[in-house]
């Protein structure tokens, strides 16, 4: 929880003087040795030990920045097995070799204007159009330092298990050169959403939304908490920033907020229901990965494999055989198959041939969700409370498992 208010913290009361947030190497150095003061004096580090973030270059305007070589590391005292106490030395825990972000040259404020950050300062909402901003963000050439968290957590290698050893080298490979990509962007009252991670080019992963997004609705309810927030404190908003640990430690533990809170959300909710259009997620990884994989986990992915190989080795059920099998064998209610046949065995047809070419080439997994009059995310919710909803949804979603994707 401690974690959750130092952010809190950092962005609500972080001084931000200028118009931009990155604006040449020499403004933005200053703005990160802030930052770094601020860190050290809410962690309370002893006064030999800080933390020092330095940067090659840094350029930028209301719609873009670019920040290269960021390096962020400590000065702290790291024990030994000679010596407990430690020795103090100067560490780098991760290096970035470029950081950048734009938006869509909206003629208002963008995404590199402090506007925003400035009212969240003074808790105030930030101008509405922020939340439909068009956003790209891109992080290339993350190396995070494995061996430093492997020397704070006090683990001992030498000891370490074969399998534990191929894990620990399969993190280090997957921690080395990173590189995500966030991005969203709104139109016609739909939000789209995009992450992307690429693990050292040993694992990738990607994730792609487009849902309905009633942004002053949103507006609406965040400006109803803020005032509840005011109202029960009985604090002015510049009091809040400056008691905010303690504000949010004491909304945390108060039953009527919490309630109040829990309220206007449903209430917001039901207004504007979320509607999923599109939904996929794909995961993809490196054949040396696999065998890592394939070792660490004692057979039991081979033996997953050959079920699979087992599986699609006979020949696709037609619909008659496919009904048969899932009424007498999986003991689906047959009263009800008309709700869900369809729909099941297409994805049965869809499925079989993808876990075939899996199973001969297992290099990653995919999942597709395509709702054309879009999905009421809250009939999920019902379909808890009645089952039957859940054919209801089945037909009227494209569901899709697929092999092998190819991501970037």
């Amino acid at each position: 929880m401690k974690s959750l208010y130092l952010i809190l913290i950092l962005i609500f009361s972080f001084p931000l003087k200028a118009n931009l947030i990155v604006s040449d190497t020499e403004n933005t150095q200053i703005l990160l040795n802030e930052l770094s003061d601020s860190l050290e004096s809410f962690l309370e580090a002893p006064e030999d030990e800080e933390i020092i973030i330095k940067i090659e270059d840094a350029k930028g305007n209301d719609h873009k920045f670019t920040i290269k070589n960021f390096v962020f590391s400590i000065k702290a005292r790291i024990p030994t097995s000679n010596n407990a106490a430690g020795f103090l030395r100067e560490i780098r825990l991760f290096q970035i070799k470029e950081l950048s972000c734009k938006d869509n040259n909206y003629s208002g404020l963008g995404v590199n204007n402090t506007s925003p950050y400035i009212a969240f300062s003074n808790f105030k909402l930030p101008q509405i159009d922020y939340f439909t901003l068009f956003s790209k963000c891109e992080i290339k050439g993350l190396n995070i330092n494995l061996d430093l968290i492997i020397d704070l957590s006090g683990t001992d290698t030498s000891v370490m298990a074969i399998e534990q050893r191929i894990l620990l080298s399969l993190i280090e490979r997957a921690l080395s050169d990173i590189e995500i990509r966030l991005e969203s962007k709104y139109q016609r009252n739909n939000l789209f959403g995009e992450f992307y991670i690429n693990l050292g080019e040993e694992i990738k992963l990607k994730s792609t939304i487009t849902q309905s997004f009633d942004h002053l609705a949103l507006y609406e309810f965040l400006e109803t908490v803020r005032l509840s927030i005011l109202e029960i404190t009985g604090l002015s908003e510049k009091e809040v920033i400056d008691n905010l640990y303690l504000v949010a430690d004491y909304l945390m533990n108060d039953e009527y907020f919490i309630q109040e809170t829990t309220n206007r959300y449903q209430e917001y909710n039901y207004s504007s229901p979320q509607i999923l259009y599109n939904l996929t997620y794909e995961v993809s990884w490196s054949d040396k990965v696999f065998k890592d994989l394939s070792v660490i986990s004692g057979g039991l992915i081979d033996g997953a494999l050959l079920l699979i190989k087992t599986f699609t080795g006979s020949s696709k059920m037609n619909k008659s055989d496919f009904s048969d099998y899932l009424i007498y064998e999986i003991g689906l209610d047959g009263e009800y198959q008309a709700l869900y046949m369809d729909a099941l065995y297409n994805f049965y047809s869809d499925t079989f041939s993808e876990a075939k070419k899996f199973a001969n080439d297992p290099k990653g997994l995919g999942i597709k969700i395509k709702a054309k009059d879009g999905l009421d995310l809250n009939s999920l919710q019902r379909a808890a409370e009645n089952p039957t909803v859940i054919f209801t949804i089945l037909n009227n979603i494209e569901l899709q498992i697929y092999s092998n994707p190819g991501i970037r």
